[in-house]
């Protein structure tokens, strides 16, 4: 890689999950994005660096109100 030449020795491959996302403005539409960089980043290890998976808050927001309700809805 062209870093790498240029003695850059530390690299971690970040997939954008905070960037900008205005033209998702449907909450869910956003999440699903979400969903599908996070599932598909593992094509990203074959580059050979760490990848850095922060899960973004609106996806931890979903999954808490999703598992509320089955716990809810199983009593």
């Amino acid at each position: 890689m062209a870093a790498q030449e240029a003695g850059v020795s530390n690299i971690i491959i970040d997939p954008g999950m905070g960037f900008y996302y205005g033209n998702l403005v449907d909450p869910l539409t956003q999440v699903r994005h979400q969903t599908k960089v996070i599932l598909n980043s593992f094509r990203l290890r074959e580059l050979g660096f760490p990848i850095c998976q922060a899960l973004p808050y609106e996806v931890a927001q979903v999954t808490a109100v999703s598992n509320a309700m089955r716990l809810l809805s199983a009593t």
